[in-house]
């Protein structure tokens, strides 16, 4: 090939790959950004940390309740759908996406073509007879208390109750379930006292008896009886390494002898019912 025509093939060659270059770029770029996402929020991560991670971010705020467990007019993010208690009053996305909520399946579906946060409300029931309110400690030994809209698998323990009327709430940390007994219209507010801050737990969930198919959880879910996978459950420290670490699973709480700061992944299986 005379060095003029080389110089004219490299030069189109070139162009050619810089055009294919550029041609998957936007394709890869539209694929990113659109999203036909149905999701049930239990199985999401929500929250205002995770804007840059996600395409897409669901909010849920949920109102807060007076001392009568009406609802104050007050919203507060919470971490689920609810599924008791509480009516949904509407939504309102960044960019204007349009969100549909399922009230049969307590679950939300949105179509977006770029970045979006969509935020759903959902109001008090005021016309509720038995309510109760869970309250986490902020920190060990604080005694302040946030809302919470579960009852948590590791880090607290149960504390006590009060009633705004006398009424009775009997609570089964192995089930995980709280009982609400009154003659008349109550609200109840039962706490939870925070053990530990230096260890970071992500729980997995079996599904299905002896499958396997495990589901990360924030908690445990009620009326279900489960028992600590010990082989597939572990900790690693700061270096990434593997700690000798003792982890029980007792009255439907996790518990972990630690000295130092590390992460661990929890296990919990199904007992045969």
């Amino acid at each position: 090939m005379k060095k003029e025509n080389r110089k004219k093939y490299l030069t189109t060659t070139g162009i050619l790959i810089i055009i294919n270059l550029l041609l998957i770029n936007i394709y890869i770029s539209f694929g990113y950004y659109y999203e036909n996402a149905s999701l049930s929020l239990i199985k999401a991560t929500v929250g205002n940390m995770y804007l840059e991670e996600y395409d897409y971010v669901l909010l849920v705020y949920l109102e807060n309740m007076d001392s009568t467990g009406n609802g104050n007019g007050k919203y507060r993010l919470g971490d689920e759908i609810p599924t008791l208690g509480y009516n949904y009053s509407g939504y309102k996305c960044q960019n204007n996406s349009t969100l549909i909520y399922d009230e049969e399946t307590k679950t939300t579906s949105v179509t977006i073509e770029k970045k979006e946060v969509c935020s759903v409300y959902f109001d008090v029931i005021g016309s509720m007879d038995l309510s109760v309110q869970i309250m986490l400690e902020d920190n060990p030994g604080s005694n302040t208390y946030t809302i919470s809209e579960r009852i948590p698998a590791y880090g607290y323990k149960y504390s006590y109750y009060e009633c705004a009327n006398d009424g009775t709430l009997e609570y089964n940390s192995e089930l995980h379930t709280v009982k609400l007994s009154s003659s008349t219209k109550e609200h109840c507010s039962i706490y939870f006292t925070q053990e530990s801050s230096d260890i970071k737990v992500n729980l997995y969930v079996e599904e299905t008896y002896q499958m396997g198919d495990y589901i990360e959880r924030i908690s445990i879910p009620s009326n279900i009886n489960y028992v600590l996978n010990e082989t597939k459950s572990v900790c690693i420290n700061n270096n990434n390494e593997r700690t000798d670490t003792d982890i029980t699973y007792e009255d439907g709480y996790i518990n972990i002898e630690s000295s130092e700061i590390i992460s661990c992944s929890i296990y919990l299986d199904k007992e045969n019912e």
